[in-house]
């Protein structure tokens, strides 16, 4: 994992994809080029200079004088430095957190793991401690108290919008993306220190997207060889071979990350105005509030799944894996703005 202002990994937190505003490496290289002072738009190639009304549209970029300024913060390995006790205080103050209810989720893991033929008690911990809590639902409680909706990107959707641009970093940056069709709500833990072989690149594909939700209500397709090798589907019959989380299990669990979430984010706001102090000393002090805030928010909890990690409170993740680890379904109720659609793999 190591990026730089040549070779960035831009990120989403929302629904729409960010690749409609950045569509080629042509646009992204300009795009990094110009970040943090700007750039004059005639020194962008052709193609890129016919973005900037999509990037002003969008708030992603400003153009002023003939200047080209991205509005979307990029962190870089100097920044890393900048803000290294700041981030040090806040992963522990949320792993303390998490800590705290170690017993509870240890108690939920166990109960679905009951429920379920499927489920492996360190995989469903780490899904309801990182996944759940650290992640989907500490992250609905920020956006609630501090950075606000998902800001409109014209027409690339309603997301938060950044770059990583660095070398070191928290060894444990994942995020969650969820596939639904029908009743089936899939979601799969994703990390770029994370070999998933050809999952993603499975879940991209309708058919086999359709025949996960047809095994999930029980209807026994016909059997995808591919699913079964990624060890997402079981047979015979058809029926998915990943954590199902429901019923009363999944209720009381729900509960439990729900209280941490809130609690997570409370240890992370706590925290936001001594960033302040830093933020001036940053390529991104200039840049969108909402999406620095975002930004800072997902390494945060990456930095603190790597202190739990480090405490022996959940297995370390594994360089490669299919859907033996980080995959689970739910039941699709509806639209649920925790769940985001996927975003990058």
């Amino acid at each position: 994992m190591s990026w730089s202002l040549t070779d960035v990994s831009f990120r989403m937190a929302g629904r729409g994809d960010w690749r409609r505003l950045l569509p080629d490496e042509a646009s992204r290289r300009g795009y990094a080029r110009a970040y943090p002072d700007g750039a004059a738009v005639e020194q962008l190639s052709t193609s890129t200079r016919q973005l900037a009304g999509r990037w002003e549209e969008a708030g992603i970029a400003v153009v002023e004088g003939g200047r080209i300024v991205p509005a979307s913060p990029i962190v870089t390995d100097a920044d890393l430095r900048v803000l290294s006790s700041w981030f040090a205080d806040v992963a522990s103050a949320m792993a303390d957190v998490v800590a705290t209810d170690m017993p509870a989720l240890r108690r939920c893991s166990k109960e679905l793991c009951a429920s379920d033929a499927h489920a492996r008690e360190a995989n469903v911990l780490t899904i309801l401690a990182c996944a759940h809590a650290l992640d989907l639902e500490a992250w609905r409680h920020v956006r609630l108290t501090l950075a606000g909706p998902h800001p409109q990107r014209g027409h690339a959707g309603h997301f938060f919008f950044w770059g990583y641009a660095f070398a070191s970093g928290p060894r444990h940056i994942f995020g969650v993306s969820t596939y639904v069709v029908g009743e089936l709500r899939l979601a799969i833990l994703r990390s770029h220190a994370l070999d998933r072989g050809e999952l993603p690149a499975l879940l991209r594909d309708p058919s086999a997207v359709r025949s996960l939700a047809l095994a999930f209500a029980g209807l026994d397709p016909p059997l995808d060889s591919r699913l079964v090798a990624a060890r997402l589907v079981a047979a015979p019959p058809a029926h998915l071979s990943v954590p199902v989380f429901d019923g009363p299990a999944w209720r009381r669990a729900s509960g439990v990350v729900t209280r941490l979430g809130t609690a997570l984010a409370v240890a992370f706001a706590a925290r936001v105005p001594s960033m302040g102090e830093l933020l001036p000393a940053c390529t991104f002090a200039r840049a969108r509030r909402d999406d620095v805030l975002a930004m800072l928010f997902h390494l945060a909890y990456s930095y603190a799944a790597g202190a739990l990690v480090y405490r022996g409170l959940v297995p370390p993740f594994p360089s490669s894996a299919l859907g033996e680890w980080g995959v689970w379904a739910h039941r699709n109720a509806g639209v649920d703005v925790n769940m985001p659609p996927i975003t990058m793999l």
